[in-house]
């Protein structure tokens, strides 16, 4: 997570009336900025098993998938084609599914 730009961004988003889904790391339950996302309207959020890392975020919009590096200095890779972009939301949409069963 990016801290407080990634709040504005999730707020953002929600404001121009789109949702927002968050599939995040368990240890990240921890943090208040997190935690804060739940009750928000228009916003749900699942967690992988504890100990499973990401060094870096998704974000897909439209035909464009951005790769964020999660680093001191943020990098973030852009890749404009919508197979790709498609690809990825099936494969997002997969771990959504699979952490909303019990157990994981």
């Amino acid at each position: 997570m990016l801290g407080p730009y990634d709040h504005h961004y999730i707020q953002r988003t929600l404001d121009q009336g789109l949702r927002y889904r968050l599939i995040s790391e368990a240890e990240a339950l921890e943090r208040e900025d997190v935690r804060r996302l739940g009750p928000l309207e228009g916003t749900r959020v699942r967690h992988v098993l504890r100990g499973v890392r990401a060094l870096a975020l998704t974000r897909i919009y439209g035909d464009k998938v951005a790769v964020i590096l999660i680093e001191a200095v943020p990098t973030a890779i852009v890749i404009e084609d919508a197979k790709v972009a498609q690809g990825y939301r099936d494969f997002l949409e997969f771990l959504w599914v699979v952490t909303g069963r019990k157990g994981v």
